[in-house]
């Protein structure tokens, strides 16, 4: 048990995977994702992966649009799944 008085940070990890690529993410919010670095991500089918604490969770977020690697954020639109993977 973790003291309630005693600072703690969690070890957390953002990932798109796209065509059997994974790429990593600074920041995933409304319908906006951020990555890490700025570089090109192919077109397809894409999964949002969270790790916390070595926990991992997969959200399918539906089709992402090819990107050249000229800006670090990807808009999408929600195709939240009926399903979400964890580990």
């Amino acid at each position: 048990m973790i003291a309630p008085n005693m600072p703690r940070s969690a070890d957390v990890e953002l990932w798109l995977h796209c065509n059997g690529q994974r790429f990593e993410l600074g920041q995933v919010g409304g319908e906006t994702l951020i990555l890490a670095k700025a570089e090109p991500i192919p077109c397809g089918e894409a999964i949002v992966e969270t790790i916390i604490d070595g926990h991992s969770r997969r959200f399918p977020i539906g089709v992402i649009p090819a990107q050249s690697g000229e800006s670090k954020r990807i808009k999408f639109s929600p195709a939240w799944a009926e399903e979400i993977q964890t580990d």
